[in-house]
């Protein structure tokens, strides 16, 4: 049997229980059914070469062994529940090794949520062909139906799109029902959505909702809760720096730089390691606007500002010509470092990190630069 699973024989599989359910003994194919499913799924799990394909393989796995269940074995319920149980097994395998660092955490936890992150930021796009559900394949047009303008083309590529990713996201929810201990996949999930909404790269905001809801569903309000206030600072923060900027438009001022401010509940977001940095005058001017604003409406509160999580929109001048730049804040201001110094001049390692403040430099300008102009940045 276990040669016919290799080979995903639908038909002979289906053959092979149909002969011996004629004498009622079809369910002596579940001891070598689990036991198929447990070597093949353990053998997944434990694959560190394939490690970023985990889930994908798991998913088509899943896909492969729900047909021959509904197909050849004509959902028969003892052999449906083995397949159920023998997921809940294998899928809470562990051993201690160099992808755990040497602990006993489960590893799907932790991938399911980076396939997550890879859907909610990159949308359909990135679903694998083999795990496509089919909803978003274009209907073929009939000749003698009157052609709809290119809108209506882009409106209906966008409702399939969605429809994908949600067929997607219930696949990937079905595996993530079986894993046992899901503090490892919310610390993950956690983490990469943080990072999703602080730098703006989610694919569609409807779908981080309906993950959202899932998980509330699935786990309960108390599972969600910090996460559900991640999505509220955001918007709060939104309000909060619309709030600024019209009252600097109010008062005639017309700051130097475009500042965004994103404020954040410590409870709810993940720890963020306080990095010494001298910030350029620049930008310490509007940090204290903006604490100004911010005191005045929000009496007992103290804001910590963690620079490490912002990014910045540069516009630089190089010999053949000027570029916009995105970059980290670090990243500006060792740029920034550059204006006003000559076309050969150059600064060295100890310079540069004395006057950034910082305690290691992971990242050094290799380019000269003739002026460099800070005009969008972002501050968590």
């Amino acid at each position: 049997m276990s040669n016919l699973l290799d080979l995903n024989d639908v038909d002979n599989l289906g053959q092979l229980f149909t002969l011996m359910q004629r004498r009622r003994l079809g369910e002596r194919l579940l001891k070598p059914w689990t036991a198929w499913i447990d070597l093949t799924g353990t053998a997944i799990i434990f694959d560190e070469k394939q490690q970023d394909q985990m889930v994908e393989r798991l998913l088509g796995l899943r896909q492969k062994l729900d047909n021959i269940w509904r197909v050849s074995f004509q959902k028969n319920e003892a052999l449906g529940h083995s397949l159920r149980e023998s997921y809940s097994v294998f899928m809470n395998k562990s051993k201690k090794s160099d992808a755990t660092w040497g602990t006993d955490n489960s590893k799907p936890g932790e991938m399911i949520a980076k396939y997550v992150d890879m859907l909610l930021r990159s949308g359909a796009k990135v679903i694998p062909t083999t795990l496509k559900s089919g909803t978003a394949l274009k209907l073929s047009r009939t000749i003698s139906k009157e052609i709809q303008p290119d809108e209506d083309d882009n409106e209906e590529d966008a409702v399939d799109e969605d429809q994908e990713i949600n067929v997607q996201l219930d696949q990937v929810l079905d595996l993530f029902r079986f894993v046992q201990g899901k503090a490892v996949f919310e610390a993950f999930y956690k983490k990469d959505l943080a990072r999703r909404l602080l730098m703006g790269r989610s694919a569609s905001s409807d779908a981080e909702r309906s993950m959202l809801a899932r998980l509330k569903s699935e786990c309960g309000a108390g599972f969600t809760q910090n996460l559900e206030q991640m999505f509220k600072d955001i918007e709060l923060a939104r309000e909060e720096v619309s709030a600024y900027k019209s009252r600097l438009e109010q008062n005639d001022r017309k700051p130097a730089i475009d500042l965004n401010v994103n404020i954040l509940s410590a409870a709810a977001w993940p720890t963020y390691p306080d990095v010494p940095v001298t910030i350029p005058l620049e930008i310490q001017k509007a940090i204290e606007s903006f604490e100004q604003h911010y005191y005045q409406k929000h009496s007992g509160r103290k804001l910590q500002w963690k620079h490490a999580l912002a990014h910045c929109q540069l516009k630089a001048s190089f010999p053949r010509g000027s570029k916009e730049l995105i970059v980290s804040s670090f990243q500006a201001i060792v740029l920034l470092l550059f204006n006003g110094l000559g076309k050969e001049a150059q600064l060295s390692y100890e310079h540069i990190k004395a006057a950034s403040g910082l305690c290691k430099l992971h990242w050094v300008p290799c380019v000269f630069l003739r002026s460099v102009q800070l005009t969008t940045i972002s501050l968590s």
